[in-house]
């Protein structure tokens, strides 16, 4: 809980461009499969959009349970 908390603030304190990526692709990995989210997460495509420290901000965020699913 502690992580995501952090997580939450440091998400608050990116820049407004950036906020709004980060905040997209948490909708977006949402919609993935539990089992998947690590892969897609760990991906190219997340790897090259992403800083390693955005993405340990959207994992931490991922894992939070429970949560209403994407619709």
């Amino acid at each position: 809980r502690m992580q995501v908390n952090n997580s939450a603030r440091r998400m608050a304190m990116l820049p407004s461009d950036r906020r709004a990526m980060v905040t997209n692709a948490f909708r977006d990995l949402r919609a993935v499969p539990l089992e998947q989210r690590s892969t897609v997460l760990n991906s190219s495509r997340y790897q090259n959009q992403f800083s390693p420290d955005e993405r340990g901000m959207l994992n931490d965020m991922l894992r939070v349970e429970p949560y209403d699913p994407a619709r």
